[in-house]
């Protein structure tokens, strides 16, 4: 999951608000399903990454991004439409 945030800092100078700085803000969330317990769902994920920090996301899917987290070498499809 990738989530982008604009921060912006604005003061009232007595008729109307005026912006005085602005920072873009990236999340990203990765998990990768290991195993299938059968039981408790949680203990079948492991967390790859959970961050947040200054800098912008393209919230496009990237095979090279997949690969990092499903691993292996089978081939990736990526539907047409999906960075659209």
């Amino acid at each position: 999951m990738e989530k982008a945030f604009i921060y912006s800092a604005e003061y009232f100078n007595g008729t109307s608000w005026v912006e005085v700085g602005r920072m873009n803000i990236g999340q990203i969330l990765t998990v990768r399903k290991y195993a299938t317990t059968g039981g408790n769902l949680s203990n079948d994920w492991e967390g790859k990454e959970n961050s947040v920090f200054p800098r912008r996301l393209d919230a496009v899917i990237k095979q090279n991004e997949v690969r990092q987290v499903v691993g292996g070498s089978l081939p990736i499809s990526i539907d047409a439409g999906a960075n659209n």
